[in-house]
């Protein structure tokens, strides 16, 4: 296939490089521009010319007036079908491409093809990638025609723009691809000229990179192609033949993006060097390469290991050089399968992470984190709190709300979030669905017991069950007011139960 091609000379080396022999003088004659005055569109050169760009194409003069028996038009890259309504860009078509294969029986091609609107599309040079290894491995190419020794095609430096009468053009050797052209007038009667480059199967030339490729002609396969009144258009196909001769070097990827323009897009470059270091080379060197082309620079890298490290790191005030250690999570945090062995392969002391106020409360059993029991813990940092939580007494725990004032938790956490979201964060699921359960079983109990009759907050009188996402607000108002208190690394990593209820003393561990 092709999907992108360079054409860096100037409107006159244009009209020169494409000058061809006359039969009957034998000197080499100049095609000529072509005008039309409800036709707008105008070549600009570019080294990244992507679909829907104007390039020069080389046509039959007997179908622009005949001034002469070659003319060059710009035309759009990509045919508009004949039978489109509205913007000229919106049919959705992809025609930058014309397979020979199919050419006769399409719809859109077989009418531009029996008219003989046949014509050659000059470049440089075409882009190519590779994708005959895999997906993620498409390195980019530059393709163009074998030059005379010290040309070099992506050098401007190395060409002569001469042309004379008795042996033509003397620059770069340019790339001539067969196409088909088609004429299309807008509601404004805005006339716009639009090609297709012909493709075939790749030969054993180009295979390794592409398993398609342009249709290039050469010598008298141009005039072949383009003499629509001595070769009709059964023999123009024949004239189609896979070229061999061709040469190519690779190319960075800034030429990815159609938008980057940059002389550097077709510069030669070294796939042995890291690319890494090529990309730090080429984002670093302000001299060569410009602000545009440096954008394009920037691609996500594949090439970054990582490991897990413990959620000390989230609290942004915690400087610790254990921040960026290694830990396993070979582990289900809060499940009875949790052994010392873990604990062991972490080689950090959760003890000092307990902050002043937390509520990380249990009986006097030793837990897996440094041989101490919960209430040790607790007591040795802020001295506030000691034996089960019971949520008959949190209003009692004013202490714990004032400790949660001085210090960094969730409430300067969730500055940056919603209630929800945070708690989604800081609270693990299976923990707000246990407090649900205890709440609807508690309220039952609690309504079965009572001799009176209860208001109720639903007008069924009926009891309804509190929801996860009740539940979550609550314990947002609890944190804001500072009764909750984040959980800590060693409160993750406990095997004791850190929720009690009146109802859990036999429900499993969490």
């Amino acid at each position: 296939m092709c999907g992108r091609t360079a054409c860096s000379l100037c409107p006159d080396d244009v009209q020169k490089a494409s000058s061809f022999k006359d039969k009957i003088s034998g000197n080499y004659q100049l095609p000529h521009w072509a005008s039309n005055i409800k036709n707008k569109q105008q070549y600009r050169p570019s080294h990244n010319v992507a679909p829907t760009d104007v390039t020069p194409v080389l046509v039959s003069g007997s179908h622009f007036g005949g001034e002469s028996e070659r003319m060059l038009q710009p035309m759009m890259w990509g045919m508009i079908p004949v039978w489109h309504k509205g913007d000229y860009k919106s049919h959705g078509l992809s025609t930058n491409n014309c397979r020979l294969e199919g050419l006769l029986s399409s719809k859109l091609y077989s009418r531009p093809f029996n008219k003989g609107q046949r014509c050659v599309v000059i470049c440089d040079g075409f882009y190519e990638w590779q994708t005959t290894k895999g997906k993620g491995n498409k390195q980019p190419y530059f393709i163009y025609m074998p030059q005379d020794e010290g040309v070099r095609v992506e050098d401007p430096a190395t060409w002569s723009c001469d042309r004379s009468e008795k042996s033509g053009w003397k620059g770069p050797k340019l790339v001539h691809m067969a196409g088909l052209y088609d004429e299309w007038t807008s509601a404004e009667g805005e006339v716009i000229y639009s090609y297709s480059v012909i493709t075939l199967d790749s030969n054993s030339t180009l295979s390794w990179l592409h398993h398609r490729m342009p249709a290039i002609l050469e010598g008298e396969q141009i005039a072949d192609w383009l003499d629509i009144e001595r070769v009709s258009s059964k023999a123009a196909l024949a004239v189609i033949q896979p070229i061999k001769l061709l040469t190519w070097h690779p190319v960075a990827t800034l030429v990815n993006n159609s938008r980057n323009k940059d002389p550097q897009c077709n510069k030669p470059i070294n796939l042995e060097r890291q690319f890494t270091s090529g990309v730090t080379q080429d984002w670093l060197d302000i001299e060569r390469v410009p602000s545009e082309a440096a954008l394009a620079v920037i691609q996500p890298t594949k090439l970054l290991p990582w490991h897990e490290v413990a959620t000390l790191v989230n609290n942004c005030c915690n400087k610790d050089p254990q921040c960026n250690k290694p830990i396993k999570l070979e582990r289900i945090i809060g499940s009875d399968n949790y052994s010392s062995s873990d604990t062991e392969s972490v080689d950090f002391d959760y003890t000092q992470l307990v902050t002043p106020g937390t509520l990380a409360i249990s009986d006097n059993e030793s837990d897996n984190g440094g041989g101490e029991s919960q209430e040790e813990i607790v007591e040795a940092n802020s001295g506030i709190v000691s034996g089960k939580y019971m949520w008959e007494n949190i209003e009692s725990l004013t202490a714990s709300r004032e400790a949660f004032c001085n210090v960094y938790g969730p409430r300067f956490d969730t500055a940056r979030l919603d209630v929800v979201s945070s708690f989604e964060n800081i609270f693990d699921t299976a923990l707000v669905q246990l407090i649900v359960d205890e709440t609807n079983r508690y309220a039952k109990q609690e309504i079965s017991k009572s001799a009176h009759p209860l208001t109720f907050r639903s007008r069924i009188r009926k009891w309804q069950d509190v929801t996860v996402d009740e539940i979550y607000v609550v314990l947002a108002l609890f944190m804001l007011m500072g009764i909750v208190q984040k959980p800590t690394i060693r409160s993750y990593y406990a095997k004791n139960r850190l929720l009690y209820t009146p109802f859990s003393t036999s429900d499993p561990k969490i």
